[in-house]
């Protein structure tokens, strides 16, 4: 059973209490406790509004992986990095609740287009995330604070999970852990997260892209027990599934994927073609780390793109643990090829693609 935790004291821990009755029809008791991180300041109340207080290092040992935990902490950054080092990951931004609950920003948010003067007032709490991100100090590889995040936003079958593994490699982290697998309009949704540092977008030929996805389908088919993939060829493939799986569901942006190209470029993350990424690992690596301000060696970043190379990933990973041996165990790694579907490619399906995706293809040069 979970339990709700929040990490703050004083005014703002009443804030959130107030916040969870008003909007989320949980009284007082449903909150386990007040957490002041990592050791109280100075004489606190042992409860605020009823909810007991007390200190992180008083309780960590009784917190369980399913816990919520809710944070306004003084050390804001640094009580998620102490969370995530020890595998608690349910975890949420109270101060964007407090901003959001301020009385001029409440106000705002209801008379936005009755204001009739010069520039609108912003509240003392607005910040932007991405301008913040944009003047922050760089970072150095191997010393990424715990409480960063990155996300690796594709569209399906373009080394989304190649990428997360060499920046585990580069980084000195963990993937899952704080690098976030994403696709297409995910992205959304991730990006505003304040402590993400920086987003990586990975793009590639349509017609590599079902001709790749037809294969991982057919594998995961006969993994779960059919006897044969439901979609025998390529082309039964692309008209009674992937067409319908894009145009029929939101997160691809129903289809219209320059929408998806639009919010990747207004918001500056690096984009790196499946194509470059396999014919020059390194430079494409150089890249994200230049677009994330990170310090790596060029000499590192070529090792780690030969110790990746697709001859090299099974061999390297199949005695390891974690999510990107995982996903290679279950053969995720295929050959990645560039140009397959010029081989294995009906030339109706190749150029029903290249019409329905025209947009796509042609902003991103595949035509």
């Amino acid at each position: 059973m979970s339990d709700i935790y929040i990490f703050g004291s004083g005014y703002k821990a009443q804030l959130i209490l107030t916040w969870l009755t008003d909007h989320g029809d949980l009284s007082r008791d449903h909150i386990s406790g007040i957490i002041d991180y990592p050791e109280f300041l100075n004489d606190v109340d042992t409860e605020i509004l009823g909810v007991p207080v007390t200190s992180y290092n008083d309780i960590k040992g009784r917190l369980c992986k399913n816990d919520i935990f809710i944070i306004v902490s003084r050390l804001f950054n640094e009580a998620i990095a102490e969370l995530f080092s020890q595998n608690f990951y349910n975890v949420f931004d109270g101060e964007a609740v407090i901003q959001r609950e301020n009385k001029i920003q409440k106000f705002l948010n209801i008379a936005s287009d009755l204001y009739i003067g010069p520039s609108p007032p912003k509240t003392c709490e607005s910040e932007n995330h991405n301008y913040l991100r944009y003047i922050a100090k760089p970072l150095e590889a191997n010393k990424v604070p715990m409480h960063k995040l990155f996300i690796v936003n594709s569209i399906p079958k373009s080394g989304t999970v190649w990428m997360m593994a060499m920046l585990e490699r580069v980084l000195g982290v963990r993937a899952n852990q704080q690098i976030t697998l994403s696709h297409l309009r995910d992205i959304e949704v991730d990006w505003p997260k304040p402590n993400n540092h920086g987003a990586v977008v990975l793009v590639r030929d349509m017609r590599d892209v079902v001709v790749s996805w037809f294969h991982h389908l057919s594998r995961v088919d006969l993994q779960n027990g059919f006897s044969s993939p439901r979609y025998p060829n390529v082309e039964d493939f692309y008209f009674e599934h992937f067409i319908a799986q894009l145009f029929g569901s939101s997160r691809y942006y129903f289809g219209e994927l320059e929408k998806w190209l639009d919010f990747v470029g207004a918001n500056s993350f690096p984009v790196i073609k499946y194509e470059d990424l396999v014919s020059d690992t390194s430079a494409s690596l150089r890249k994200v780390m230049n677009f994330w301000k990170i310090s790596v060696p060029d000499q590192a970043l070529f090792d780690i793109a030969q110790e990746h190379s697709f001859g090299n990933m099974q061999k390297n990973f199949f005695d390891q643990e974690g999510f990107v041996a995982d996903m290679l165990k279950t053969g995720h790694l295929r050959s990645g090829r560039v140009g397959a579907w010029e081989e294995e490619m009906p030339t109706r399906v190749a150029e029903d693609i290249n019409r329905r995706f025209f947009g796509y293809q042609r902003r991103l040069q595949y035509l």
